[in-house]
């Protein structure tokens, strides 16, 4: 799924345009990669996924993410990489993510996969939701399934 769920019909803001640039780069990759990975259909993106938080500091988030493979067929290694985006209260994209977490391993059909994923803090005062997703390295983005709500009380230094 490409449709980028943020206020985007008047401008384009910046992490719109970024997440727009880097679907292109991949499918223009995919394109001459030798590895001839086809992108997931629609009915390949299925999934479940639970979210906890293990840790944070000032700067830093660790969450403990399990993802079940709720298809018939399995996602090779390298292909599904977890995702997540902030967002504001009003649901407007107001940072996209850099670093994605690429899954090194199969995940067959309705197997769940555990680990661990670190994420910067948002550096902006207010309430913000934190959406986790999958991404398919070789196609689009899933459909998000896992919101998780954040309030970060920070001062214009950026101190909690």
């Amino acid at each position: 799924m490409d449709i980028i769920q943020s206020e985007h019909t008047n401008e384009l803001n910046y992490p719109c345009a970024k997440m727009i640039a880097e679907r292109i780069e991949s499918r223009i990759g995919n394109i001459f990669s030798t590895q001839n990975i086809k992108a997931l259909p629609d009915s390949g993106k299925e999934y479940h996924i639970q979210v906890q938080l293990h840790e944070q500091d000032l700067k830093t988030m660790t969450f403990k993410i399990s993802i079940n493979n709720q298809n018939t067929q399995s996602w090779i290694k390298e292909q599904i990489c977890v995702s997540h985006h902030w967002l504001s209260n009003s649901g407007i994209l107001i940072e996209y993510a850099n670093n994605k977490s690429i899954i090194n391993q199969d995940i067959l059909p309705q197997q769940t996969n555990h680990f661990l994923y670190s994420i910067k803090q948002i550096n902006e005062p207010g309430q913000f939701t934190l959406r986790f997703t999958l991404l398919d390295n070789y196609g689009s983005w899933f459909n998000d399934h896992c919101d998780v709500g954040i309030s970060r009380k920070i001062d214009s230094y950026g101190n909690e």
